[in-house]
């Protein structure tokens, strides 16, 4: 996980009087979590059928690399702000 990336939505253990013990998850990453709405407003500006067309593969992955590159700034931008992101590939 890079530095500032902690889950964004972690579910602690719950531990049981009787000694049972309900595994929590660590969630979602909070870059995972920025990319998302990022992307959401990109597929809330395009015609929903483009998705099912195989030509426009390289569209989905374009959208879904900005929205990475968004993410990454988000994440550097509360930061501190040392190291500019560079655009990477989703993790």
């Amino acid at each position: 996980m890079t530095p500032n990336n902690e889950p964004a939505f972690p579910v602690p253990d719950v531990h049981h009087p009787n000694g049972q013990i309900e595994y929590g998850s660590c969630g979602m990453t909070l870059r995972d979590w920025f990319a998302g709405q990022a992307m959401q407003q990109f597929v809330d500006q395009r015609d929903h059928t483009m998705w099912i067309s195989e030509r426009a593969k390289s569209a989905r992955d374009d959208i879904a690399l900005a929205a990475y590159a968004i993410a990454d700034a988000m994440l550097w931008a509360r930061s501190d702000k040392q190291n500019p992101p560079t655009p990477t590939q989703p993790q």
